[in-house]
């Protein structure tokens, strides 16, 4: 070898042949070089990592150890998304690169990008600007330990960071480097190179055609032209192939950079690569074996000497050590660089090729390289091993089952492993599942900013989002088991979606994975996840979406009835698919009205019970020998508190018998609604349909709503949802002057159908009394029997299920002690010895009696178990205790048995407890009303607790009886519907015959009294008078003395008996022609006076005129005050006679009118309740709407209650969903205002304490901030403001907040002192915003000047700004300053805008002068516009 003498300056020995690969002294410290000549032993070849003292002559890979702050490093790009760049670098590391690293000149068209400001220059995205597998370098910025412990690198592509130590006065003709685009010029490009003074120009004719602003390429210096201050360079584009330079004689390895290709001259085979030299052996550098040409090459396949074109990947600071590539990746292998493998693949036999570097080397598929890293396998050894044996497994040629980690595009080979765990995953990438597939997933932790929970999926990381996440009562624990079902997958975030919605993991639900199985009348399950007022939009498995317009929705029966709301989920039914659109519906239900189910409890909630009803459907066995329960439907139901009972003051006694898992039936009222108290009436009834649903059917239906004066009753007929309203009069009797009616939703009211309407679909029903009960009091009997029975089961329920109060019932004899005296109530309160279950002593019963001693016991008298409530109703009365028997059955001389003198010791909410005088007899139960529709309580009015009154039993075997009175009365009844039966049985007389032909066919009554239509003639006036007179004549006589006449009376005329309607008023009619439902025909409507109105036998309207002067008549009898009673008759029956028909008439037609009112009234939707009642009844209805219940809260301080409006608060906060975020804001907001105006700072502070913790901070100060304004509460308001502008001073609105508080409160000097700390806090790219919104509001609150000022200031620095110049001149236009506003206007259309911009301004200045100029302005504006398209073309 030649031997060079500049390479010792200062003489000295020749070289001798045998240290000719020794590095330059000028490269290599003296110290350094003596180190390499000295190794005490050669390491071997099995170590599993690098000697501690690290050698010179090795060729180690890059490391975390090694790398460094400031490193100039090649890298290939791995992977690109929209922000970022993965860099794989040499060593197997990743480092990254922000979108703002690439360059300066992208990182400012990236925000005139997103600003929309148009230049001419097109973007481009990182994905179009790079490819996988393209060769980059940059500088290291940082080295730094992520959130989860893994390293991290930060890399910047910037020129200006990557050349920031190069000078101009170096650069070289020749100099191969990385420039950017810094502008497109008409001739060539102007490049941004980041070396200081160097200004660089390169030809259209020398680049690749359409590049773009920013993008980073490889250039090539051709002309230099130097001066001490600033130089000028042409260069042209190169390709990466095209990046070699020729070895110089006085290189500076600072200005060769990464990349760059250099010749390399073989100089020694080192263990893990090969050393050698460069630019005429100038340099010393080395190249791993992982870097050779071929992936699967060894350095032994090198010869001593060869000379090599290698690409330079990095210079170690200090040593300047040169580490080189062999792999050029030009384009002809640029196609390798593609991975063959994906992650998670499994190669069964991946065969050794040697123990290399960093690992076991392995062959895969005989042409690629992988690698099994010594990290990996010393993690599945635990404390001391012999690394010898452990490597013998790892024998040349011997095979292994690896699984796939990861491919490295820098070193060209597979990551993989040997790990059992990790080989046996069945979940390792996205891959391996697949939307609607179920797994199980572990609990990570909870995830806020979803709302849900970070999951883990064997390998693969999991989300559950809010909406799709179990309404569980607790909390998921971390490192739990979880079964979900698979949503989606997202590959640019590597996250498969899940969901534990119970709904999605039943074996047989439905789910929608693809839009080819999307065929329209399928049934799928999907969430809501979002719901307006016009469209419901529905997501499907694998992010298929449908949407479900509210307007279809009309079509379907009963579809008010339903609430939608965020994240609920139920099945859709595919209507349309048009493309990638699909069109919804409503499934059908699986079970219809009065379908009854076994059920079993699966939760007992506070609002009734959870269950589940398993079915199997058909169709759906494969096999005839598979157990059906594996094919078996689950569907969850839920059943109202108030659907388990007909009986109000049964329902928690109930409820707390039925715990999980008890068996029961249950009927289906409206799609997923339940009940269990109408089990028997569905057991015994047809369910009907609009089709036999006829006039005079009785239905047991129950209230939805209750308004004023109208009730809305849910009617049970299937295929129609409607709500049937009735007004309160056609529930009342007016059986007292002063009646009154109290109904709850859910409360059982029974009705008949007058009529029903084809046409609009519609019937018409009345729930009087009268008319639905047969008024029977054996029936009476029978419904009291049932309810005893109930309350039977429940104690036997209780009994079983170990409460202490099923150990009591009515008529035992227990020991009490005395506990105290109630204080508000006056009752006695005691406790059972046995059970210790809290017992009353009623105060009518004790009377003016003084309490006995504290704990004294007594001998007591069970009277009543109320077992919703656990509480004993007891006498101490040794006379009740004495002579009341505990048998169960009435004695036979009792039974029919009217007069019996009796005493009221307790009346509870359906039965009132009586004792009798003489004993010892069982006690006595009276029904407090005597059918389901007697809403006045008939049975029991006027009746109280300690009273002596006389019974009548009408029970062949229990003790139920009635009072005297009620007895009387309705016997008498019977035998007049006796009478009249046989009235009508008897033969006519003759002057009748004709009116008999005339009405052949009796006339079906369809609707009441009110419904009159017409005029009456003068002859059925005539006939009403006359029955009138001889009503009135009737009614002066007393029953009991005039029985005998009246029967005789009636049997020689036809007149009206006296408990029938007694008014003259007119009906409406049809003739019946046995039409059936669908006949379009019209009816024949004929107007005929109520002589014989067609009724089933019954009391008729008898309560509506003479019911309140029969129970007058029955207490004068009782009390043998005859004569004052007959006055009181004959005074009514002047009274009424005074009335004739037209009057009547007209008196209907006011009292219609007054109801039309009224509903019209109900039915605007503006119209706000007027007590708490109807507060009530309407948050119950729409529980998440917060508006009514702010109004419900401004109600009750209306009245000053301030408790009580912070009590609806409560439970509003409760009540509302907590997927209704919105809602449960504004009750926050709503507390805050009520707590700062009524309340005290402590209790104000403690609920925006709460409220924090609940909600997102930010919206509750910036409401607090609001709050504050609107009180004037200046201190508290300037503490805020402090607060959040340091808290959340990275966001725009809280210092728009913030300045608009100030002006409100006339601190204008303030919100301008808050332009210049917002502007320092916030980003630049919200500078120009925050600006212009600050001038808006100093021009909302007067400040003209100071707005002029700030809008004046950003369309001089960004004049291609439109939005602002127009709002400049509203602004100037608003406050009547039109010249400024056409001077600004001028000023606009001589900037230099795009024309599509530009066409703005003039469009805007044209309407300007329109309106405020004069003709000639606006010929003005024409003509600058013409003048500026012809410039605009000419350019």
């Amino acid at each position: 070898m030649v031997i060079v003498e500049k390479s010792f300056p200062r003489g000295g020995l020749p070289v001798k042949e045998n240290k000719t690969n020794e590095p330059k002294e000028n490269i290599i410290f003296g110290a350094l070089q003596k180190k390499i000549k000295k190794p005490k032993s050669k390491p071997k070849d099995t170590e599993f990592a690098e000697n501690d003292q690290i050698q010179s002559v090795s060729a180690e890979l890059l490391s975390y150890d090694t790398i460094q702050d400031g490193m100039n490093i090649m890298g290939v790009v791995k992977a690109i998304d929209q922000l970022y760049l993965s860099i794989s670098l040499p060593g197997r590391m990743i480092a990254r690169v922000s979108a703002l690293e690439i360059s300066d000149s992208y990182t400012k068209a990236t925000r005139e990008f997103l600003q929309q400001i148009e230049n001419g220059n097109n973007f481009k995205p990182l994905t179009e600007l790079y490819h996988i597998g393209q060769p980059v370098y940059g500088r290291v910025q940082e080295i730094k330990q992520n959130e989860y412990g893994r390293m991290q690198i930060l890399l910047s592509l910037r020129p200006s960071e990557v050349h920031s130590e190069l000078s101009h006065m170096n650069i070289k003709k020749g100099f191969v480097f990385n420039g950017a685009v810094e502008e497109v010029q008409e001739h060539g490009y102007i490049i941004e190179t980041g070396i200081k003074g160097l200004r660089t120009f390169v030809p259209l004719e020398k680049a690749q055609p359409d590049h773009v602003v920013g993008e980073l390429i490889f250039l090539k210096v051709e002309k230099m032209t130097t001066d001490k201050s600033v130089s000028t360079c042409i260069c042209k584009e190169i390709k990466p192939d095209n990046m070699k330079i020729k070895n110089q004689m006085e290189p500076n390895i600072d200005y060769i950079l990464p990349s760059t290709i250099v010749q390399f001259s073989v100089a020694k085979v080192l263990k893990d690569g090969l050393q050698g030299t460069i630019m005429n052996e100038s340099f010393t550098a080395y190249i791993n074996e992982h870097q050779l040409a071929e992936p699967l090459a060894l350095p032994e396949d090198y010869e001593i000497n060869s000379t090599i074109n290698a690409r330079i990947l990095y210079v170690m600071p200090l040593t300047k050590l040169v580490y080189l590539t062999l792999n050029l990746r030009t384009s002809s292998n640029e196609q390798s660089v593609e991975p063959q493998y994906k992650r998670g693949d499994i190669i069964e036999a991946a065969r050794v090729h040697h123990l290399g570097t960093g690992g076991v080397i392995l062959v895969l598929d005989n042409k690629f390289k992988g690698v099994l890293s010594y990290r990996s396998i010393k993690a599945n050894y635990k404390g001391n091993y012999d690394q010898d044996e452990v490597l013998v497994k790892y024998a040349k040629k011997t095979k292994h089952k690896v699984r796939v980690l990861d491919y490295d595009p820098m070193d060209s080979l597979y990551i993989c492993t040997d790990d059992a765990k990790t080989v046996n995953e069945k979940v390792f990438t996205l891959d391996d599942v697949k939307p609607g597939e179920f797994v199980t997933a572990i609990v990570k932790e909870r995830e806020a900013k979803v709302g849900g929970y970070a999951m883990q999926v064997g390998r693969v990381k999991g989300i559950i989002e809010k909406l799709y996440l179990a309404p569980v009562p607790k909390i998921l624990e971390p490192d739990s088991k979880v079964r979900c079902r698979v949503l989606s997958t997202s590959t640019d975030r590597r996250t498969v979606y899940l969901t534990n919605r119970q709904e999605y993991l039943t074996k047989h639900c439905k789910v929608l994975t693809s839009l080819e199985k999307a065929h329209p009348n399928s049934t799928y399950i999907g969430t809501i996840v979002q719901c307006n007022k016009e469209y419901i939009l529905v997501r499907f498995f694998n992010n298929l979406k449908g949407m479900l317009y509210k307007q279809r929705l009309s079509s379907i029966l009963g579809s008010e009835m339903y609430t939608f709301y965020e994240g609920q989920t139920m099945a859709f039914r595919i209507l349309t698919k048009n493309g990638q659109q699909i069109t919804l519906t409503l499934a059908h239900d699986t079970f219809s009205l009065g379908e009854i189910c076994p059920a079993t409890v699966v939760h007992t909630l506070d609002s009734g019970l959870e269950i589940k009803i398993c079915y199997h459907p058909e169709g759906v066995y494969d096999d005839e020998d598979e157990d059906p329960e594996a094919n078996a439907i689950e569907v969850k139901g839920l059943v109202p508190l108030r659907l388990l009972s007909d009986y109000p003051d049964l329902l928690y006694g109930k409820l707390r018998t039925y715990t999980p898992n008890t068996q029961a039936q249950a009927v289906c009222i409206v799609k997923n609604i339940f009940s269990l108290r109408d089990v028997p009436y569905f057991l015994t009834h047809l369910t009907n349909n609009w089709q036999n649903i006829k006039p005079g059917d009785i239905l047991k239906a129950h209230v939805k709503n209750v308004h004023e004066d109208v009730v809305d009753l849910l009617v049970p007929i299937r295929n129609y949802g409607k709500l049937v309203k009735v007004h309160i009069k056609m529930l009342l009797v007016k059986a007292f002057k002063s009646a009154s009616i109290q109904l709850t939703p859910e409360q059982v009211v029974y009705v008949k159908v007058l009529g029903k309407e084809p046409t609009t679909r519609t019937i018409t029903v009345t729930a009087k009394l009268t008319d639905v009960w047969d008024g029977e009091l054996s029936s009476t009997a029978r419904d009291l029997e049932d309810y005893l029975n109930e309350v039977s089961d429940i104690r036997k329920a209780h009994k079983r299920l170990g409460y202490g109060v099923g150990q009591h019932k009515v008529g035992d004899k227990v020991v009490a002690y005395f506990r105290g005296v109630n204080a508000d109530t006056k009752d006695w309160q005691y406790e059972i010895e046995k059970t210790k279950v809290a017992a009353v002593v009623k105060s009518s019963l004790v009377g003016k009696s003084k309490p006995p001693k504290m704990d004294a016991n007594q001998e007591c008298l069970i009277l009543w178990v109320d077992y919703s409530n656990e509480l004993v109703y007891i006498s101490n009365k040794q006379g009740d205790v004495s002579h009341v028997s505990s048998d169960k059955n009435l004695p036979s001389n009792l039974i029919g048995k009217t007069g019996i003198n009796a005493k009221i010791l307790l009346k509870a909410d359906q039965v009132f407890v009586c004792s009798l005088k003489k004993g010892p007899n069982p006690l006595v139960y009276c029904p407090v009303r005597l059918h389901f529709n007697d809403f006045e309580n008939s049975a029991s009015a006027g009746i109280t607790e300690g009273d002596f009154c006389k019974l009548a039993f009408i029970h062949e075997k229990l003790p139920i009886a009635v009072p005297e009175s009620t007895w009387k009365l309705w016997h008498d009844m019977k035998k007049k519907r006796k009478a009249k039966m046989e009235l009508n049985n008897a033969p006519k007389p003759k002057k009748l015959k004709k009116e008999k032909a005339v009405q052949k066919e009796p006339p079906v009554v369809i609707a009441s009294t009110s419904a009159v239509i017409g005029k009456q003639s003068e002859s059925a006036q005539k006939v009403m008078k006359k029955q009138t007179k001889k009503l009135a004549a009737e009614e002066t006589s007393p029953p009991a003395a005039k029985k005998k006449k009246q029967v005789a009376k009636e049997s020689k005329t036809n007149d009206l008996l006296f408990y029938e309607d007694k008014t003259p008023n007119d009906i409406v009619i049809i003739e019946n022609n046995r039409a059936s439902d669908t006949d379009e025909k019209p009816p024949k409507i004929a107007f005929k006076p109520k002589s014989a109105p067609q009724l089933l036998p019954g009391i008729g309207d008898f309560w509506n005129t003479d019911l309140s002067q029969l129970l007058d008549k029955a207490a004068v009898s009782s009390d043998d005050d005859d004569e004052d009673g007959s006055d009181a008759t004959e005074e009514a029956g002047k009274k009424k006679k005074k009335l004739t028909a037209a009057e009547k008439f007209k008196l209907q037609r006011e009292e219609e009118t007054r109801l039309r009112e009224i509903e019209a009234k109900y039915a605007d939707p503006h119209h706000l309740p007027e007590s708490v009642d109807q507060f009530d009844r309407l948050v119950l209805s729409e529980p998440n709407n917060s508006k009514h219940w702010i109004n419900y809260m401004v109600f009750h301080l209306q009245s000053a209650e301030i408790d009580k409006a912070r009590g609806v608060a409560r439970r509003a906060i409760k009540a509302i969903s907590y997927r209704e975020n919105n809602e449960q804001l504004n009750i926050w907001v709503a507390l805050l205002n009520l707590e700062l105006r009524y309340g005290s700072k402590e209790a104000f502070d403690e609920v925006l304490k709460e409220a924090l913790n609940y909600n997102d901070p930010l919206k509750i100060y910036l409401r607090v901030i609001e709050i504050f304004c609107d009180a004037k509460k200046t201190q508290e308001l300037i503490e805020m403001i402090g607060l959040i502008t340091k808290k959340f001073k990275a966001q725009p609105e809280v210092w728009l907040a913030a300045a608009n508080a100030y002006f409100s409160i006339e601190m204008p000097d303030r919100a301008q002192q808050l332009l210049h700390k917002a502007l320092a806090s916030l980003p630049e790219r919200e500078h120009v915003n925050t600006i212009v919104a600050f001038g808006n509001l100093n021009h909302k609150h007067g400040l003209n000047e100071m707005a002029q000022t700030l809008l004046d200031q950003v369309v001089t620095s960004y004049p291609k700004r439109v939005d602002v110049w127009a709002q400049y001149v509203d602004m100037l236009v608003k406050s009547d300053m039109t010249d400024s506003a056409r001077s600004v206007l001028e000023r606009a259309v001589i900037q230099k805008i795009p024309m599509k911009k530009m066409r703005t301004i003039f469009k805007k200045y044209l309407e300007f002068e329109e309106r405020f100029g004069t003709p000639a302005d606006v010929e003005k504006v024409k003509k600058l516009a013409k003048e500026y398209v012809k410039r605009a073309a000419h350019v």
